[in-house]
């Protein structure tokens, strides 16, 4: 989720339908379960159909990145395919380049104190929020 805000005020908001609840995994880092949105960004790595149970856990970090990425785009404005068919909104307007950006819930809190398990949670949110703070635009 995004919010822009403009001297306190909420001037826009957006929904990117990604996070580390896509990929539910057990404690050894195997995925469980993908949900709908997780597979289309597997499907989009690693070719269509591709078992995410499957995935290793370099695969893992991958998606991760690519998530990181895709919520890049959306600040940014330059939106993949891929980033535009997760939206569950509008997109943020053209041409706002946030002063500040701050990251909440469970990937936020992760992005502060990364966990020395990344799989505590029993999903990717602790890769997504290690993608996130290695990630160029956000350092």
């Amino acid at each position: 989720n995004y919010a822009l805000f403009d001297a306190g005020n909420v001037s826009a908001t957006a929904c990117l339908n990604v996070g580390g609840r896509l990929l539910e995994t057990d404690a050894q880092g195997r995925v469980v379960h993908a949900h709908p949105p997780g597979q289309r960004i597997v499907d989009a790595l690693f070719g269509a159909g591709t078992n995410a149970q499957a995935l290793t856990a370099g695969q893992l970090a991958q998606v991760a990145r690519r998530m990181a990425a895709l919520i890049v785009e959306v600040i940014e404005g330059t939106l993949s395919p891929l980033a535009q068919g997760l939206m569950q909104t509008e997109v943020l307007p053209a041409g706002v380049q946030p002063e500040v950006i701050t990251l909440s819930g469970g990937v936020g809190e992760c992005y502060r104190h990364q966990p020395a398990d990344p799989f505590c949670f029993s999903d990717i949110g602790p890769l997504l929020a290690t993608a996130l703070h290695e990630h160029p635009r956000l350092r």
